[in-house]
């Protein structure tokens, strides 16, 4: 390693102008002024997806906070794991579920789901007739409000492609379909 002598160091404001000009600086700050939320606290999460034009509310559900929305006809969670007195949370998992019979039927959907999929893990509780679909979020990296628009409508196409997979792989002989459809019910996934 060379040694810079202190003739040639450079200026102390011209490194501080250097890093506020960078690319990494800009992309970071919000263009409409706005202090970007703190996606790990439960409060900005669900502000931000009312922001966003989601329909959605907080709820307390086993001493954990969980959002609760809505979007193309699909009620989902925002589940929200490892926090610090319901703020400063780690992990969020999107998740949403559907009733069904017929457990052969629904562990080879879900077992043909995963084996084709990379993200949008699907799972089944037999003992309560429900199969579900989750995705973790880690809200350590700090998500923007961009990226996590971006998360959730990615979550909102896998959610779809689901319902349409289980249409056809779970409901295809099931006259109650449509009654199904209307019976969505919110789980947590299992630890």
């Amino acid at each position: 390693m060379r040694r810079v002598s202190a003739g040639r160091r450079a200026a102390p404001g011209l490194a501080v102008l250097l890093l506020l000009a960078s690319p990494v600086a800009a992309k970071d700050a919000p263009t409409d002024g706005k202090k970007e939320p703190n996606l790990r606290n439960p409060v900005e999460f669900l502000e931000m997806m009312h922001d966003l034009g989601y329909r959605a509310k907080l709820k307390i559900e086993d001493e954990r906070p969980m959002i609760e929305s809505r979007t193309e006809g699909i009620t989902f969670g925002v589940n929200f794991y490892n926090c610090t007195k319901d703020k400063d949370c780690e992990i969020g998992i999107l998740t949403a579920s559907w009733p069904f019979e017929g457990e052969d039927k629904a562990m080879e959907a879900v077992n043909g789901w995963n084996a084709q999929q990379f993200v949008g893990r699907a799972w089944l509780v037999e003992s309560e007739s429900y199969i579900g679909l989750d995705r973790p979020l880690n809200l350590m990296t700090g998500y923007s409000v961009a990226a996590m628009e971006s998360e959730i409508d990615w979550w909102a196409k896998t959610m779809v492609e689901f319902r349409d997979y289980l249409r056809k792989e779970v409901y295809a002989d099931d006259d109650k379909e449509k009654s199904r459809e209307t019976m969505l019910r919110i789980r947590a996934p299992l630890n």
